[in-house]
């Protein structure tokens, strides 16, 4: 898209899913920090031209001053680690050293931007962590107006099963009104009930299918696709 002015800052940065989004949907890209040195080397090699600190002396935020952003960014974003919330791991949650939330919250409320996307794994939606969700997020950013919701990637055109929760806070009440949780963009009804793909006029759509794993990798057609559980 167009950029729309914009300011954009990264934590936790990855392999950059949330900083091409907001890339392309016109955001003005400021800063990106993030722990793990390659990521940095892709970022880098991918987009020269951005600000981006990788590695346990540049990337890792807690020993960053965020005092130096006041003013020059419009909005955060960032995945927390994940690991202290998944199904995968062991789930402990504010006992995990990799709970990084307290680092998001620290950026935000000392750069107070005018808003935020936070994006994190299912397990943060189980009522075991809702203590924590509200002690430790939602007090935590008292500042802002804040709407939980979940994403299923296959909903937008991704073929594999990965949901996921996001965070959106807006410091004043006017932008929070105006906000809606983005739509679907593709269909995956076929794929959720792969018998559905004879009778596609019980599922007339007008938006694209969401195409399964196997013609994503390009594997031959056998009649039958689906949704892959991982990627690898």
């Amino acid at each position: 898209l167009e950029p729309n002015g914009i300011r954009a800052l990264s934590l936790f940065a990855g392999g950059g899913g949330l900083d091409l989004g907001f890339d392309r949907a016109g955001y003005t890209h400021v800063a990106s920090y993030e722990l793990i040195p390659i990521c940095k080397d892709t970022l880098k090699a991918n987009r020269p031209s951005w600000a981006v600190f990788g590695g346990p002396d540049e990337g890792d935020v807690t020993l960053i001053d965020w005092k130096a952003y006041k003013g020059k960014v419009d909005l955060i974003h960032g995945g927390p680690p994940c690991q202290p919330f998944s199904i995968a791991g062991e789930q402990k949650g504010l006992d995990d050293e990799r709970n990084m939330w307290g680092e998001f919250n620290r950026a935000v409320n000392t750069i107070k931007p005018k808003a935020f996307v936070a994006e994190n794994v299912l397990g943060l939606m189980n009522p075991k962590f809702e203590g924590f969700v509200q002690k430790y997020i939602l007090e935590q950013l008292s500042d802002y107006h804040i709407v939980r919701f979940e994403m299923p990637a296959s909903d937008y055109g991704v073929p594999q099963i990965r949901r996921r929760v996001f965070f959106v806070g807006f410091k004043t009440k006017k932008a929070f009104s105006k906000f809606t949780i983005p739509e679907p963009t593709h269909d995956k009804s076929s794929l959720d009930n792969p018998k559905n793909r004879n009778v596609q006029d019980l599922f007339a759509t007008d938006k694209p299918k969401t195409m399964g794993v196997r013609e994503a990798l390009g594997l031959p057609d056998i009649g039958f696709d689906s949704l892959a559980p991982t990627i690898r």
